[in-house]
């Protein structure tokens, strides 16, 4: 059986699911528990399967576009150089943030004016971990062809394998 955790429930079910031994079922944690810093910490008592809910980025392999697959790759491996550590969805999702900005400073005459901005960024494409658009209707930027169901193993999330 798989277990669920939202954000909330997280802090509690994720500590009492260690606390009381791992019972050889998989887990399957959102976007907020998978950072690396919660994987260095529950690394030496991982469930049978660590599934989550991410971005494609993660695992560049997955992303389709060469230039993004190489813009993530190249953002990994400096990181990772820098920090000596893995980067995790969260510091990917950090990426968009910069790369958006990016986009605004350098195509955006006067980046001070609201109005200019947000007409920028409900028609313009952003290229970055993934290809963001907005519109005048929808503010969320990525799309379900955007997310993967992935697996922590050997060190890293690859995508998951079905679940049985």
């Amino acid at each position: 059986m798989t277990k669920l955790l939202s954000p909330e429930m997280a802090r509690r079910e994720i500590s009492l699911a260690w606390d009381v031994g791992n019972d050889g079922e998989s887990v399957l944690m959102d976007r907020g528990q998978m950072e690396q810093v919660f994987i260095n910490v529950i690394k030496n008592d991982l469930p049978k399967r660590l599934l989550g809910t991410g971005v494609k980025a993660v695992v560049p392999e997955l992303l389709e576009n060469p230039a993004q697959r190489r813009h993530v790759e190249d953002f990994m491996a400096s990181y990772k150089q820098m920090n000596k550590d893995n980067a995790d969805m969260l510091t990917l999702l950090g990426l968009t943030l910069a790369d958006t900005a990016d986009a605004v400073l350098r195509n955006v005459k006067n980046p001070d004016d609201a109005a200019a901005v947000r007409a920028f960024l409900e028609t313009s494409v952003i290229r970055s971990v993934q290809t963001i658009r907005w519109s005048k209707t929808r503010h969320v930027g990525m799309t379900a062809d955007d997310v993967a169901i992935l697996e922590y193993r050997n060190g890293r999330w690859t995508k998951a394998d079905p679940i049985q």
